[in-house]
């Protein structure tokens, strides 16, 4: 399980609202924390506008930041540029990632009502968290393929193909693959050296990688796991 903690300077909103949604579009697949510079408390517009989409944060707190210091997180996101300057470094490779959500403070003073700015940071989080969790999973995805054995992973392939809950457009991938490498005119003759495989080998590349794009995201871990 990969471990993310989302900074903001008060903690009371937008990291809040991360929090809580990648939490729920991602299920048990993060173990998800966040902090503040200087923590402020959970506001209750941030507690009323996520329930509006089914989302309960009632129970998270507001922490501070240096709770989490000497800790190893995968991913470490600012939401705002406060947080970014400020925000201490933690040990490991971890990535880190800056969002620039606007704080409902700032989009009330520009004259909107304060519980239509919560929903403003919101919904811009929501798209940036889905974006995040796809852009993840397909990372993911080449990481754990490139992990299993060399033998295992034709047999991944095969059982992938031979699924049942596996989409029929991702399963005519592989048969086209393979009737273009046995079709007698390529874009580049193979009696050239060197250079005439290179269309195969990408097309090769390509199918496998539009197969695996087609197939489900859990049919794809079950698999992985049960050759690991």
């Amino acid at each position: 399980m990969k471990r993310v903690l989302f900074v903001c300077t008060g903690n009371r909103a937008r990291s809040q609202m991360a929090e809580g949604l990648l939490r729920h579009l991602a299920g048990d697949r993060f173990e998800v924390h966040s902090a503040g510079t200087e923590p402020k408390g959970l506001a209750d517009e941030t507690i009323a506008v996520m329930a509006e989409i089914g989302i309960d944060v009632s129970a998270q707190r507001s922490n501070h930041v240096d709770e989490y210091a000497g800790q190893e997180f995968d991913y470490v996101i600012t939401v705002c540029d406060v947080a970014r300057q400020s925000c201490p470094t933690f040990p490991g490779k971890g990535e880190r990632m800056h969002w620039n959500v606007e704080d409902p403070s700032d989009t009330e003073a520009r004259g909107v009502p304060l519980v239509k700015a919560f929903r403003l940071a919101r919904d811009d989080l929501n798209r940036r968290v889905e974006e995040f969790i796809c852009q993840e999973e397909r990372q993911s995805a080449a990481k754990a393929l490139m992990r299993l054995p060399w033998r295992r992973r034709p047999v991944l392939f095969w059982r992938l193909f031979r699924d049942r809950r596996v989409p029929l457009p991702a399963k005519l991938v592989l048969p086209l693959v393979g009737l273009y490498l046995l079709m007698p005119l390529d874009l580049i003759p193979d009696f050239i050296p060197v250079i005439g495989y290179l269309d195969d080998l990408l097309v090769v590349v390509l199918g496998f990688w539009l197969f695996l794009r087609l197939c489900p995201q859990e049919i794809f871990w079950e698999h992985v796991s049960e050759l690991r």
